[in-house]
């Protein structure tokens, strides 16, 4: 018989993760079709708020240029598959290995610099990506878009569209909730809090970070990908910088140090953005105050005050 003691408890954290994973998968039966709608954008946005948490929590790189990746992704697939006359399977594939080469041409570049400097070669970037949407009207459609992509015919129903979504998410989650404890993550983690130290010790700094923005590259990629299932065409706008902060918003106000913290901003911030927008035309300036008292009263996000108070409790029942 093996000894009670011995077996280790699985944490509430997995339990609550869990519970969710069962509920968003039952969503479709009991909620409405626009609460399904609602649903589908919180998982694909969501998703890339992941990417930049692949950056932003594990790497301490802030980065404007996830927006531009999702464009990269969304554009392919539908200049191939409108203009060109792919399958929407082969277009999905070219988006994917286009927007692995852009971040891989880019990250060469991008690695070079650290903080602030980052911050704003990720703004350029994305500039330079959603400049290029607008006045390449032969091939992106400029301010109108990319409009009436042939997605696959079971997609075309909400319930078939959401399952799609939350699979890709679902394996996305899965995966980089590994990357996070693997030796990989925890190295880069290592180099956001230590870079000189991490050096010191034998390891490859710049290929860590490189690696770092490749996956999240793809992540966004992905992201992009679900958006042009979802609305079967992208513009412009989707690139706008607007957005790119609204990706950085929802991972702050969830959580930078905790993957879920990315899924919990996304949902916070569409949910509001749904309900505020009812009453006024006006939401975005308080979705704004909003933001300032979250970063003001809660710099962790909302999963960081869960982890605060825990500290704290095992803090006062030390002797």
């Amino acid at each position: 018989m093996s000894n009670p003691l011995l077996r280790q408890k699985r944490p509430i954290g997995t339990w609550i993760i869990l519970i969710v994973i069962v509920l968003l998968a039952l969503a479709p039966l009991g909620l409405s079709s626009f609460s399904v709608f609602l649903l589908s954008r919180i998982l694909f946005m969501g998703l890339a708020a992941m990417s930049l948490y692949v950056l932003m929590g594990l790497g301490g790189m802030l980065s404007f240029a996830q927006m531009g990746f999702f464009g990269v992704t969304a554009y392919s697939i539908g200049i191939t598959t409108t203009k060109l006359g792919w399958s929407f399977g082969a277009g999905i594939v070219f988006g994917i290995i286009m927007v692995l080469v852009v971040t891989a041409v880019f990250a060469l570049i991008a690695i070079r610099t650290s903080g602030n400097y980052f911050l704003m070669i990720t703004l350029a970037f994305g500039q330079m990506l959603y400049l290029a949407a607008l006045q390449w009207v032969e091939l992106t459609g400029g301010f109108s878009g990319t409009t009436a992509i042939p997605v696959w015919s079971f997609l075309s129903t909400r319930t078939p569209m959401y399952y799609m979504i939350f699979a890709v998410v679902l394996a996305c989650y899965l995966f980089l909730k590994r990357v996070t404890v693997s030796s990989f993550g925890i190295a880069l983690q290592g180099v956001r809090d230590n870079p000189a130290k991490m050096a010191a010790l034998g390891f490859n700094t710049q290929l860590l970070r490189y690696v770092a923005m490749l996956l999240s590259g793809l992540m966004a990629g992905l992201s992009g990908m679900l958006s042009v299932m979802f609305y079967t065409m992208i513009s412009p706008n989707t690139l706008v910088m607007t957005n790119s902060i609204m990706i950085m918003f929802m991972v702050l106000v969830g959580g930078s140090k905790k993957l879920e913290g990315a899924l919990l901003g996304s949902a916070i911030y569409l949910v509001m953005q749904d309900f505020v927008s009812q009453y006024t035309e006006r939401y975005q300036i308080i979705i704004g105050v909003f933001f300032i008292i979250v970063v003001l009263c809660l710099p962790q996000g909302f999963l960081g005050l869960k982890l605060r108070g825990r500290r704290t409790k095992k803090a006062g029942a030390a002797p």
